[in-house]
């Protein structure tokens, strides 16, 4: 069994972020503060591996610098994948008129 607080605080230390990095939690369309989050799933044990989904599939933990951690699954086993801003201000060119967006095959 996996203990999901103790996961994330282990993702959380991979991608060197802390607890004070986290703007907000979103669950299902909606957007938290942290803290009870936090709180609340101290106490969630779950089988991360094969089987059913477990966690909300639509948790995420968005962060101050725009990043965020999304819940992620293949054939019942899960885990947080972290996601990371594009830059906005990279140098753009003008779309090519034979440009090829369909695969050619």
């Amino acid at each position: 069994m996996t203990n999901f607080y103790e996961e994330t605080i282990e993702i959380l230390k991979r991608i060197e972020k802390t607890l004070e990095d986290v703007a907000y939690v979103s669950l299902d369309g909606k957007n938290y503060k942290p803290e009870k989050f936090f709180e609340v799933i101290k106490e969630i044990e779950y089988d991360s591996g094969y089987g059913l989904q477990e966690i909300n599939a639509s948790l995420e933990i968005v962060f101050n610098d725009s990043s965020y951690l999304e819940r992620r699954e293949y054939d019942g086993s899960e885990w947080w994948s972290y996601v990371t801003p594009r830059p906005l201000n990279v140098e753009l060119e003008d779309f090519p008129d034979d440009a090829e967006i369909k695969d050619p095959w």
